[in-house]
């Protein structure tokens, strides 16, 4: 019993952090960025489950595998149409949390 649950908490730990479902975040972020004409140009993963994006600007947007891409694509939206609307410049945006950080 002891050899059944320690597979199964295995194959369930993998499933979670696999590389395919890494690339399935990232294939989705792009498709939905390119959806919604954000254009980008630089792309890294900087943890298993953070990934930043360049856009082109040069504003920097840091997403996580954790949160729902279609709520971090909203947010993202909603920065960068009142920065653009105030004039004002970004650095960095950060929707890895529940409340964005804007710098």
């Amino acid at each position: 019993i002891i050899i059944i649950i320690t597979i199964i908490i295995t194959a369930r730990r993998q499933e979670i952090v696999s590389p395919r479902g890494a690339l399935l975040f990232e294939e989705r972020l792009k498709n939905i960025l390119s959806e919604k004409s954000i254009v980008w140009k630089d792309w890294h993963r900087i943890s298993e489950k953070s990934i930043e994006i360049t856009l082109k600007n040069g504003e920097r947007v840091y997403f996580s595998t954790d949160t729902p891409l279609t709520e971090a694509i909203e947010k993202l939206q909603l920065i960068l149409d009142k920065f653009s609307q105030e004039g004002k410049k970004l650095e960095k945006i950060d929707l890895r949390y529940e409340k964005p950080i804007v710098k």
